[in-house]
């Protein structure tokens, strides 16, 4: 009966989540609903995937790694309450409503994006014009997992740039493996200079942002709008998002990538004078009003929503929605 009382836990939990490490045969051929099919061997590489360390979530071992999965996970400051084996049958039979047989029906995730951005994603589409693919530009793309939600939950085709490598790798990589590659349109590393331009790092000598000298990292840059249209081909798009990065030069060039009617996303740590934080450090966070203050006074700009709010960790960061006149 341990299975049925397991699931029936599990069952209950606000967010429900289950992590698979069965080999994707395995998971093809019967599964949990709902449930997202990472294989044990991968799980080092695809932990960009997981929920918050925060959030609970159940997983099914395979039974030749019965034991290691949960204590691997917990080291790392996940948690796993529920915990079902591929090999116990009464896992199958005890409430079939949650198992599907068969391919999965469709994409569960594990993880959220930005939680502004998913607050406010329907209020974006249903004000953008509907010229059918929504084209989607991440500056400061991280591990991808924005992007790679807009991809599998929403449909955007999506281009994304950062300064590192590892994360450029990263966001491929995620996409790839969500089956959403072709939504992928470009990836590229590339860096904000000091003057407010662009280069990508095909231009320089070293690959990572580290690696560049201080003669390079003051050297002028390409204008965004000639460096986009050069590099990704495109240089305007339906949606700009930009999600705990900052380059204050960058700042009055967003609105330029967006084509009429296209939506700003923007959110990043702010010095409210009421959090003390040491990350990121003053110089390197928003001052109150100042995002309203440099779209506010341009008449092509409409500022939709403005707010100040907490993440998981207690730091305050402004978020703000801004709308280009059509």
């Amino acid at each position: 009966m341990q299975a049925k009382a397991v699931l029936a836990r599990w069952k209950q939990s606000p967010t429900r989540l289950c992590l698979d490490l069965r080999p994707a045969a395995a998971y093809q051929t019967r599964h949990l609903v709902p449930s997202t099919n990472i294989p044990w061997q991968q799980i080092t590489q695809r932990c960009a995937e997981l929920p918050p360390k925060n959030v609970p979530f159940a997983i099914v071992e395979p039974a030749h790694f019965r034991g290691e999965c949960v204590p691997w996970l917990e080291e790392r400051g996940w948690q796993c309450p529920w915990v079902f084996c591929d090999d116990d049958e009464e896992l199958w039979t005890a409430d079939t409503t949650m198992v599907e047989h068969g391919p999965p029906s469709q994409r569960w995730l594990l993880f959220q994006p930005c939680p502004f951005l998913a607050r406010h994603i329907d209020l974006i589409e249903s004000r953008l014009n509907d010229d059918g693919k929504k084209t989607c530009l991440d500056i400061g793309c991280g591990s991808g997992r924005d992007v790679a939600w807009l991809m599998a939950s929403k449909g955007w085709h999506v281009y994304a740039l950062d300064s590192s490598n590892g994360a450029v790798e990263r966001t491929q990589a995620l996409a790839e493996h969500m089956g959403v590659k072709d939504h992928l349109v470009k990836t590229m590393q590339a860096k904000v200079m000091a003057d407010g331009g662009w280069k990508s790092f095909d231009e320089t000598k070293g690959g990572e942002a580290m690696s560049l000298s201080k003669e390079q990292q003051y050297s002028p840059g390409m204008p965004a709008d000639l460096f986009f249209r050069d590099k990704l081909g495109c240089n305007q798009f339906d949606m700009v998002v930009t999600i705990r990065f900052l380059v204050r030069s960058l700042l009055p060039q967003l609105p330029n990538l967006l084509k009429p009617g296209g939506m700003l996303v923007i959110s990043h740590f702010v010095d409210d004078g009421v959090h003390e934080y040491d990350q990121p450090r003053k110089s390197h966070r928003l001052q109150l009003g100042e995002l309203a203050e440099l779209y506010g006074q341009r008449k092509d700009l409409e500022i939709l929503v403005d707010v100040i709010e907490e993440i998981e960790d207690g730091r305050p960061v402004n978020s703000i929605i801004v709308s280009t006149t059509c």
